[in-house]
C-alpha cells in the first residue's frame, strides 16, 4: 500500500487504494475506487456513496489477552495437580496422566456447558429472584480484570466447569440453614460439619463437595422456602446437568464418589415429591448401582473379592456416613416399589452392612455401642437397641418383604389351600415383627415421647401403613383361596385398627410438625383412607359416622399437601376411583385437581344405598 507523509511531522498515514464504495460492496461488484463516482456506478447509473472511516475487523478488544490468560490458568492447574490431597486428607503424588485427565474433565465440562445453556425459570417473579440470587459476586472493576486473567475467583469457577455464577454467599448460607432444619432430619446422610467446612475450600480443591451435590441441596431447600421457591426448578436442572457432566468426563469415574450418591438420593426425594416418577425411579436405580459399585452393601461383612472403588474409611464417622447413604438408598428402593408397583432392586440376601447408629454418635464421630445387622434388628432384643434411622430402614425392609411375599411365588409355598403353607408362615413372621416393633421400641422412640420429632412421627405412620399392606395382602389371598386359613374378618379388623391408630396420631400431632414429614406421608394417608372407603362400602358399616369423619379429615389433609408434595394429586384421583368402585355412601364434596394451567374439579357422586 502506498503512503504519503504529512507536512510538519514524520507520521505515516495509510489509505487503501482500492476501497470499494458502499453500492459495489453491497452487490459484491468490482470497484475501481474512483471518487466521487466509480466506474461501475457510472456505468449502471447507481448512486455512489462512500464511508469516511474503516470498519473494525478481527476479535474484540481484550480477546487475545483473555485467551492467553486462560491458557496460563490451565497450565497453572496442570502444575498444581502434581501434588494434591487425597480423599483421606493425606498428600500423594499424582502423575502427569492424572493431571491431564483432570484438565480434560474441566475443559470438557466447560465446553459442554457452553453448548447447553442454563435453564431459566419462567415468569417475572422467577426472573427477578434469579437475578437477585444468582448474582455475580464481582465488581465491575473485577469483571474488567477477569478479561486480562486477574480475577482468580472467577477463573476458579471456570476451572471446575462452571460457566454461570453461583448464588451469593448470603443466599447459600440461608439455603444451607433451611436444608439442615427442614430436609436433613428426614434423610441425615451427610456429615454436616465436614460438608460446611469443605464448602469453604477453594473451588479447585478435590475435597470440596461436587457442585451437583450443592445444587441438589439448594434445590430441596428452595422448595421449602417461599423466598427461594421460584428458583427451585433452576437449581434442579443445574444439579442434574452437573451429574451428567461428571459422568461424561473422562471414562466416567468422576461419579464414583459418595457425594454423587448423596446428590442422586436427594434428587430422587425431590423428584418423588414433584410427581417426576420416571425420573425418581431412574435416579434411585442409579444410586443403587453406585452403591453396588462402591460395595456400600458389604461394609461390615465379607463378600466377593471385587475391585475396591473407594479407599478405606479414614475414621468411624466416614464409615457411618457410608452406612447411612446405603440405607437411605435402600429405603428409597422399597417405598418407590410400594408406590409404583415396580419390583425393588436391592436383594436383602446380599446386604452385609449394619444399620445406622444414632444421630448423636454421628455428630460427635464416636460410637458408644456396636451397630447391629438387619437380621438382628427384627428380633425383640434388636428392636430395643434401634435408633430412629435404623428403625426407619427396618420398617422399609418389612415393606419390601411384604411386597415380595405377595407378588413373588416361592418354590416352597405349597398349595394356597394349605393353612400351614410357607406363605402363611411368612405372613405370621412379618406380622409378629410389626407387633414387636410397637412393643419393644426404645422409650425415646415411642409415640408419646416423640410427638415433636417429624421423623419419629413418620416412623409410626409407616408402621401402621406396613400393617395395612400386610393384611391387605392376606385379604387378597383369602379371597383367591378361601381354604388357606386366613381370616377375612381378623385381617379386616387389623387394617381398620391400623388406620384408626394413624388417625389418632394425626389428631394429636401439630400441623407444623406434619409439614416437615417425609415425601411418603401422603401415600400412607392414602392407604388409611382406602381402608375407611372399604369399611364404608359394607352393607351395614359399623361406626359409619366416625369413619366418614376420618375419611373427610384425611381428604382434607391430602388436599392441603398438594402444593408441597404435588404427587398427592394422583392419590386424590385414585381415591375418587376407589369411592366410585366401592360405592361409598359418604358425602366427600369436591376434589380440586390442578392439571398444568387448567384446574379441573372432580365431583364425587354420592352412591345411595338400597
Amino acid at each position: 500500500m502506498p503512503h504519503s507523509e504529512s507536512s510538519g511531522n514524520s507520521k505515516t498515514h495509510y489509505r487503501f487504494k482500492h476501497l470499494a464504495c458502499n453500492s459495489c460492496r453491497k452487490r459484491k461488484l468490482r470497484c475501481n475506487g474512483n471518487r466521487p463516482l466509480c466506474k461501475t456506478c457510472e456505468t449502471t447509473g447507481r448512486e455512489c456513496d462512500w464511508e469516511d472511516t474503516l470498519r473494525k475487523t478481527g476479535p474484540r478488544r481484550g480477546y487475545v489477552k483473555s485467551l492467553e490468560a486462560r491458557l496460563a490458568e490451565v497450565e497453572s492447574l496442570l502444575e498444581n495437580q502434581k501434588f494434591t490431597g487425597s480423599d483421606q486428607g493425606q498428600s500423594r503424588t499424582v502423575s502427569d496422566d492424572d493431571g491431564l485427565v483432570a484438565i480434560e474433565h474441566d475443559l470438557h465440562a466447560t465446553l459442554w456447558d457452553s453448548y447447553m445453556p442454563g435453564y431459566q425459570p419462567f415468569g417475572e417473579a422467577a426472573e427477578t429472584l434469579t437475578g437477585d440470587v444468582m448474582q455475580h459476586s464481582t465488581s465491575p472493576e473485577q469483571d474488567t480484570n477477569m478479561q486480562s486473567g486477574k480475577n482468580t475467583a472467577s477463573w476458579e469457577l471456570a476451572a471446575v466447569g462452571l460457566q454461570e455464577p453461583l448464588p451469593s454467599q448470603e443466599a447459600i448460607d440461608e439455603l444451607h440453614q433451611i436444608f439442615f432444619e427442614k430436609i436433613y432430619p428426614g434423610a441425615p446422610i451427610i456429615n454436616k460439619g465436614r460438608y460446611l467446612a469443605a464448602m469453604n475450600l477453594p473451588a479447585t480443591s478435590r475435597l470440596r463437595p461436587p457442585v451437583c451435590l450443592s445444587y441438589t441441596i439448594w434445590c430441596l431447600a428452595a422448595s421449602m422456602s417461599e423466598n427461594y421457591n421460584a428458583v427451585t426448578e433452576h437449581f434442579y436442572h443445574r444439579a442434574r446437568k452437573y451429574i451428567d457432566v461428571d459422568e461424561m468426563a473422562g471414562r466416567g469415574h468422576g461419579v464414583v464418589t459418595l457425594a454423587h450418591i448423596q446428590a442422586t438420593a436427594y434428587l430422587a426425594t425431590f423428584e418423588t415429591r414433584m410427581l417426576y416418577f420416571p425420573r425418581a425411579w431412574l435416579s434411585v436405580g442409579r444410586a443403587i448401582r453406585l452403591c453396588h459399585m462402591m460395595n456400600l452393601h458389604r461394609l461390615d461383612g465379607a463378600g466377593f473379592d471385587v475391585k475396591e472403588m473407594l479407599p478405606s474409611a479414614m475414621d468411624w464417622a466416614e464409615l457411618e456416613e457410608r452406612r447411612r447413604v446405603f440405607w437411605a438408598v435402600f429405603v428409597h428402593d422399597r417405598y418407590q416399589s410400594l408406590a409404583s408397583g415396580w419390583p425393588s432392586v436391592i436383594d436383602e440376601r446380599d446386604i452385609a452392612t449394619n444399620l445406622p447408629a444414632s444421630e448423636q454418635e454421628f455428630i460427635t464421630g464416636k460410637a458408644t455401642r456396636p451397630s447391629i445387622s438387619l437380621q438382628v434388628a427384627m428380633t425383640p432384643d434388636g428392636i430395643k437397641n434401634l435408633t430412629l434411622f435404623a428403625a426407619t430402614a427396618m420398617i422399609a425392609a418389612v415393606v419390601g418383604r411384604t411386597l415380595t411375599h405377595l407378588h413373588r411365588k416361592e418354590i416352597d409355598d405349597g398349595s394356597q389351600e394349605d393353612p400351614d403353607s410357607a406363605f402363611r408362615r411368612r405372613h405370621d413372621y412379618l406380622d409378629k415383627v410389626l407387633l414387636n416393633t410397637l412393643e419393644y421400641l426404645p422409650t425415646q422412640l415411642q409415640i408419646g415421647s416423640s410427638l415433636l420429632n417429624p421423623t419419629a412421627v413418620q416412623l409410626h405412620i409407616n408402621i401402621q401403613a406396613s400393617t395395612i399392606c400386610l393384611h391387605q395382602a392376606a385379604i387378597c389371598k383369602a379371597r383367591s383361596a378361601p381354604g388357606n386359613g386366613f381370616d377375612l374378618v381378623e385381617s379386616g379388623m387389623r387394617c381398620l385398627g391400623a388406620a384408626e391408630t394413624m388417625m389418632t396420631i394425626l389428631r394429636v400431632v401439630d400441623a407444623a410438625i406434619m409439614a416437615k414429614a417425609g415425601p411418603w406421608l401422603p401415600f400412607c394417608l392414602y392407604l388409611a383412607a382406602r381402608v375407611f372407603v372399604q369399611e364404608l362400602s359394607e352393607p351395614d358399616p359399623v361406626d359409619a359416622l366416625k369413619h366418614s369423619e376420618s375419611l373427610n379429615l384425611l381428604m382434607g389433609m391430602l388436599r392441603s399437601m398438594k402444593a408441597r408434595i404435588p404427587y398427592t394429586v394422583t392419590l386424590l384421583l385414585q381415591l375418587e376411583r376407589d369411592i366410585a368402585r366401592f360405592g361409598t355412601s359418604n358425602p366427600i364434596g369436591h376434589i380440586v385437581v390442578p392439571v398444568g394451567d387448567i384446574t379441573e374439579v372432580y365431583s364425587l357422586k354420592r352412591a345411595t344405598t338400597a
